[in-house]
């Protein structure tokens, strides 16, 4: 069902029929207790991009129910893609501290390993969700990361630090750690777009 899901996500042409999300997101409804870490990745990315399946709260409840199952076992990858495309439905970003406290555990626990653009779609997905903007360790966790990476960082990776810490009340006053991002933006400054520039 993932594979599915993964591919036919990726079809701008797919994108709009109906009939086969509905079909694919009862498949992967009752596949879920089956699903492994990169089965649940590839639902949630792939089903994020569907629209018409934002509203679609039983498939939401299942797979922050397989999130919420395989949460341990997840890499970097599948930790900032599964926080990137639950972060893009509303129903999920709105329903409080559940299914996002096992991810940023997992997130503040793999934070060593993930790269510069993986520290920047966490950044920018959590920040997204009100319920986590207090969460004191998990932006500690994600400042330092982006602390140290920042040379790494490309123009996207800049722009969605700076959306996203710019939310946190927590990290407002940080004099050092917003130095060093506007260093980052600096050295990008030329690679920005008009949009990038205005945020």
């Amino acid at each position: 069902v993932a594979t599915w899901v993964n591919s036919f996500s990726k079809v701008s042409a797919s994108l709009e029929d109906r009939e086969l999300w509905d079909v694919l997101a009862e498949a992967a409804a009752q596949a879920e207790p089956q699903m492994n870490p990169q089965d649940v990745f590839s639902c949630v990315s792939g089903f994020s991009k569907i629209p018409d399946l934002a509203a679609h709260q039983a498939l939401w409840e299942t797979l922050v129910k397989g999130a919420h199952r395989v949460a341990t076992q997840m890499t970097p990858q599948h930790v900032s893609g599964c926080v990137n495309g639950f972060s893009k439905v509303e129903l999920v970003r709105t329903c409080g501290p559940h299914p996002w406290q096992a991810l940023s555990q997992v997130a503040i626990f793999l934070m060593g390993r993930m790269s510069a653009p993986q520290v920047g779609i966490c950044v920018e997905s959590f920040s997204k969700v009100q319920a986590l903007r207090m969460d004191y360790n998990l932006w500690e966790a994600l400042a330092q990361a982006a602390f140290s990476s920042a040379k790494d960082l490309d123009p996207l990776g800049v722009v969605m630090c700076v959306r996203g810490f710019s939310r946190v009340p927590l990290l407002t006053g940080r004099r050092e750690f917003w130095v060093t991002l506007g260093a980052a933006a600096t050295a990008h400054a030329t690679q920005f777009t008009p949009q990038w520039v205005a945020e």
